[in-house]
């Protein structure tokens, strides 16, 4: 869709010491995105006259910095279910008419939208995203962000560089093996974002805060 339009984004992501990730922010991305309302006359219009503009929102989450797998996993709900290290949130697949968002739906460059609480939020990995937050030549994915039960989510590719689909992945959209957390390689659970539905989480595997 069309837009360039620039945002005073402010993230901080801190480790407290006592075992918590700290992570602040006013929810703007740090990159540019389209032009939302989405304006009439546009070819994007005929297709999604989304009319919603992005404001800036309070983001403070206290994250276990090492996240623990609950007995059973939490069911996700409507709005952040993360947020991104560009400092917006994240989102389910699902739109609030419970279908596919990204495929309903116009989305920017970055993948990302708004919706009718203003808030700038992305639901599918778009290839401008993953490689505004860390360009992938090879191997596991980077790093895109934290889920709200602490665990990272990363791109698309899993162990020795392979693509991954929601098939390869539990019903949370996750697996353990060994990842780069915090500087340091660790076994441990994480999510993966995919580019077949439902692209990010399913289900929260650790407990959301």
């Amino acid at each position: 869709m069309e837009g360039n339009v620039s945002w005073d984004s402010e993230f901080r992501i801190t480790l407290d010491g006592n075992g918590n990730r700290i992570i602040a922010g006013n929810a703007l991305p740090d990159h540019p995105t389209g032009i939302f309302p989405i304006q009439r006359g546009s070819i994007a219009f005929r297709y999604d006259g989304n009319p919603n503009i992005i404001s800036e929102h309070e983001v403070y989450y206290v994250l276990p910095a090492m996240p623990k797998v609950a007995q059973l996993p939490a069911c996700v709900f409507f709005g952040p279910s993360g947020i991104s290290l560009s400092g917006s949130a994240i989102y389910h697949g699902a739109s609030t008419l419970g279908n596919d968002a990204a495929a309903h739906e116009m989305l920017d460059r970055f993948g990302g939208h708004t919706d009718g609480t203003e808030r700038y939020h992305y639901h599918f990995p778009a290839p401008d995203l993953q490689d505004h937050i860390h360009p992938h030549s090879a191997g596991h994915s980077a790093l895109m962000g934290y889920m709200l039960d602490g665990f990272g989510i990363y791109g698309p590719y899993g162990e020795d560089g392979a693509l991954l689909s929601s098939a390869d992945l539990d019903e949370c959209h996750g697996h353990t093996h060994p990842v780069l957390w915090d500087g340091e390689l660790v076994e441990l659970y994480h999510y993966h974002w995919t580019y077949d539905f439902p692209y990010n989480i399913g289900c929260f595997k650790g407990t959301p805060q």
